[in-house]
């Protein structure tokens, strides 16, 4: 299985949003709220995609697959590419 495969595996986790230009978080983080949000501008580098893991890491509904879902689909977005492991 290749990687976008892999992905496409794990679920909607993260709407890719053209039209707002931003990556939607498919949780439920609080009760009144329907997603989370990281505009496309501000993850226009691995540093910056990698200060985003690490701000959202802590967040209660962010498991192992999203974490690699928004990386997988922020290092695309960038065109910077990801070899497996």
């Amino acid at each position: 299985m290749d990687m976008v495969e892999r992905i496409f595996a794990k679920g909607n986790l993260i709407n890719v949003d053209e039209k707002n230009q931003c990556f939607e978080f498919k949780c439920k983080p609080w009760e009144n709220r329907e997603g989370y949000w990281i505009a496309f501008d501000r993850c226009d580098s691995p540093e910056a995609i990698l200060r985003w893991v690490n701000h959202i890491i802590p967040k209660n509904w962010v498991t192992k697959d999203v974490i690699e879902v928004f990386i997988s689909c922020a290092m695309h977005r960038i065109n910077y590419p990801l070899h497996p492991v």
